[in-house]
């Protein structure tokens, strides 16, 4: 066979020198796949060790580029990283030669249902408690990677044995699944939903109201009334005399897997609490494998100082270092020295007290923000339910076959411990159980493109993506191409070559974390690629001269109107040396035309968040952002926003002439108090009009 194929490899070369057109057509296969699986591809009827171009094109019509070398007898075999392959649908593989190209298709079904990335949507959110009218919604299954699982069937269920629920069995090929909901008993339902035997995580409520409520209409809030402060009373960094940081009642002996306790407080040079800070800590270890709470901002309730509640869990054995350090300011910062090891006694529940345990959730990471508590309470009518020093649920009734049901409201990023006690017997608890809330995807991301400087036409370089968290992948999107990152270590590296022509192109980015919560990052780098042309100011490779080349502009940009101020969120802009700041126009909107404003904020370094103050209540007005960089260089101005102060009906939103590109509305931000009496229902509500 290894002489048949060389004699047919030298024939070839012969016919091709003689002016004669002969190979044989390659047989490409390629399986039908799964999504996020990887594919194994063969190629017969090549050239012996020869040099192909493998061209993956994707159902967004973007396709990935590698080059494959068959083996000595013409065969070429090949797997394709999942990362190409998240997306469900049609594809095809091009197999480009030096004298032809041969092409195969194949299909990537959706995978599994994803109890994370389904949804349950209701188009009322409250509706009459009349027996008749129903409240309408759809459940929409999804894998891992967001396509549409097909064929599934559902069960649909409510918290309440009084209400009726009627939903189809089968997803259909966009995985809808249409329902509704009706009852004749007041009060507020939690829905369910089951796939198979997985229950989604996602569990939304309806409101059933009485006929005479004067509030009716009003929808469940799906966002917890802490979220509403946060968002309606959101305050300045402050803490600006903030020094360091320092940790106390922590044990310094500690067991490996030990969730252990740490206050941290913000002190000034003096060692006094500086009650006013507002800035958001990040925390780091030296014991890599630690387990420790998510990035945290600093309320008004602190006063300086904030308890993390078993939130520190170490891995490595040995004298590990807990630090802290201030995300405005990394020199604001505080460490602390443990001693981990190997032993330690475990934590029982003392004998006889075993007569309630928690059975679900399972501990473990988890991308919906609620969960459902189940358990069984054999010597107790009523149980109290604890996330650690927060109080869940107190009187919570335990059915006549001892089992009872929670479902929590939205829960925090980051560590909770679930823990039931008996209400009227506070010695019987049952056993813990942790889980962590990760719904944030990933924030600090690192785009490092090497070499650095400019490019010559043509030239490879690298662009690494790393994030102080765990990715599951990260692409780059070049040229309108989308390539996927190959896994390094902890980085994702991938190789691309710069544009035939000179000029300054963006490099866009995404990435995913763990549990696919997914960001993207526009205008992630900026590749400026040298010309023949000489660079105004330098030697026409970069170096030398003055930077003239202005930032990107800053995109994203959002408002949130506060009593007397409006604070201001946007993506931050790129540029080729860097960004120094940034200066934020502003006016009455009856006022405000094109060019530069009078009233303007310059923030006193490249944060993106900024709030102004000093505004009238009840008004309306209009901003923008412009990127300044170190040599002055000041971007294009972004697009326009409009936000009302306190005391209006109107919330933030973009310009009139972006509100077409969006397609979507404002969030809002209801409150619900129900007040049960006398059978009935009364509905209070205080929101942001949408």
């Amino acid at each position: 066979m290894h002489l048949k194929t060389k004699i047919f490899g030298v024939l070839s070369a012969l016919l091709l020198l003689g002016g004669v057109t002969f190979a044989a057509t390659p047989q490409v296969t390629v399986p039908n796949s799964i999504a996020g699986e990887d594919i194994d591809v063969r190629i017969s009827g090549l050239f012996s060790n020869e040099q192909v171009d493998l061209q993956v094109v994707r159902p967004q019509q973007n396709s990935v580029i590698m080059t494959a070398q068959a083996d000595e007898f013409g065969i070429l075999r090949s797997t394709l990283h999942n990362l190409h392959f998240h997306t469900a649908g049609d594809y095809s593989l091009n197999v480009f030669r030096d004298i032809d190209t041969v092409s195969q298709d194949f299909h990537v079904f959706a995978g599994p249902v994803s109890a994370y990335r389904s949804e349950i949507a209701f188009r009322d959110k409250s509706i009459e408690a009349d027996g008749e009218v129903e409240a309408r919604f759809s459940v929409t299954l999804r894998d891992a990677f967001g396509n549409p699982v097909v064929g599934e069937n559902v069960k649909v269920f409510s918290t309440r044995n009084e209400d009726a629920v009627i939903a189809g069995g089968t997803s259909d090929e966009y995985g809808y699944v249409n329902g509704k909901i009706s009852s004749r008993t007041p009060g507020v339902s939690t829905i369910s939903v089951l796939v198979g035997e997985m229950l989604l995580f996602e569990k939304p409520e309806v409101v059933f109201f009485l006929s005479d409520s004067p509030l009716k209409g009003v929808g469940a809030s799906d966002e917890s009334f802490g979220e509403y402060l946060k968002a309606t009373l959101f305050d300045d960094e402050g803490g600006a005399d903030v020094a360091y940081f320092s940790f106390e009642n922590i044990k310094t002996d500690v067991v490996i897997g030990q969730n252990i306790t740490a206050k941290v407080i913000a002190r000034d040079a003096e060692g006094q609490v500086v009650p006013t800070y507002r800035g958001t800590v990040r925390f780091s270890s030296s014991d890599d494998r630690a387990d420790l709470p998510a990035d945290y901002r600093f309320t008004a309730e602190d006063q300086g100082s904030h308890t993390f509640f078993l939130a520190f869990t170490f891995q490595t054995p040995g004298n590990q270092t807990l630090a802290v350090h201030a995300l405005e300011e990394f020199r604001r910062a505080g460490e602390i020295e443990l001693k981990v090891t190997l032993g330690g006694d475990s934590i029982t529940i003392p004998p006889g007290e075993e007569a309630i345990s928690l059975i679900t959730p399972r501990p473990g990471t988890y991308r919906s923000a609620r969960v459902t508590i189940t358990g069984e309470a054999q010597k107790c009518d009523a149980i109290t339910i604890t996330d650690g020093p927060t109080l869940l649920v107190e009187g919570l009734d335990v059915d006549v076959r001892g089992n009872f049901l929670y479902q929590t409201p939205r829960l925090g990023d980051g560590m909770h411990i679930f823990k039931a006690v008996c209400t009227a017997n506070d010695s019987l608890v049952s056993n813990e159980i942790t889980i962590r809330i990760d719904q944030s995807p990933p924030q600090n991301i690192s785009v490092l493109v090497a070499p650095e400087g400019h490019l010559e036409k043509g030239q490879p370089f690298t662009v690494t993506i790393t994030a102080d968290e765990p990715l599951s992948g990260a692409n780059s999107i070049f040229q309108g191409i989308l390539t996927a990152h190959e896994m390094q270590g902890e980085a994702f590296v991938a190789t691309l070559n710069a544009p035939q022509e000179s000029g300054e192109f963006p490099l866009d980015a995404n990435a995913a974390d763990i549990l696919g919560n997914q960001t993207d990052f526009p205008n992630a780098a900026i590749i400026i690629v040298s010309g023949d042309e000489q660079i105004p100011g330098g030697d026409g490779n970069g170096n030398g001269g003055p930077d003239t080349v202005a930032p990107i502009t800053a995109d994203n940009l959002s408002a949130e109107g506060g009593d007397g101020k409006v604070t201001l969120f946007w993506s931050p802009a790129k540029d080729n040396v860097g960004v120094k700041n940034y200066r934020v126009d502003f006016s009455d909107t009856d006022t405000w035309t094109e060019g530069p404003h009078e009233d303007s904020n310059l923030t006193p370094d490249n944060r993106t968040q900024w709030y102004i103050d000093g505004l009238s209540d009840d008004h309306e007005y209009a901003f923008q952002v412009i990127a300044i960089d170190a040599a002055g260089n000041e971007s294009e101005p972004s697009v326009v926003v409009f936000a009302m102060t306190a005391g209006s009906m109107h919330t933030a939103a973009p310009a009139p002439d972006e509100l077409e590109k969006s397609g979507g509305t404002a969030p809002f931000w209801p409150i619900i108090i129900a007040v049960l009496a006398g059978g009935g229902i009364l509905l209070l509500s205080r929101r942001r009009a949408a």
